[in-house]
């Protein structure tokens, strides 16, 4: 839960989460309109390599365009 009430995390979510990124990846590139095609999938992730371990990051790699690492987590993550 990440230390808040109501917010609850499952064994499932990054599975489902890298299946999300799937079909958004596939629904931008199917669109017949022009303008989708050129939309990137980013993503801003924490420095925190203890967080990231929740992430499937080799699965996500495909669909991701560009990774953004908040550097101020660094100090606090």
């Amino acid at each position: 839960s990440y230390g808040l009430e109501g917010n609850v995390s499952r064994a499932e979510d990054p599975e489902n989460f890298v299946s999300f990124l799937a079909l958004l990846r596939q629904k931008l590139n199917s669109n017949s309109n022009p303008k989708f095609k050129n939309y990137k999938i980013t993503t801003a992730v924490t420095a925190n390599t203890k967080k990231m371990d929740y992430l499937p990051v080799e699965k996500m790699i495909p669909y991701i365009d560009m990774w953004r690492i908040m550097t101020y987590d660094f100090a606090s993550g």
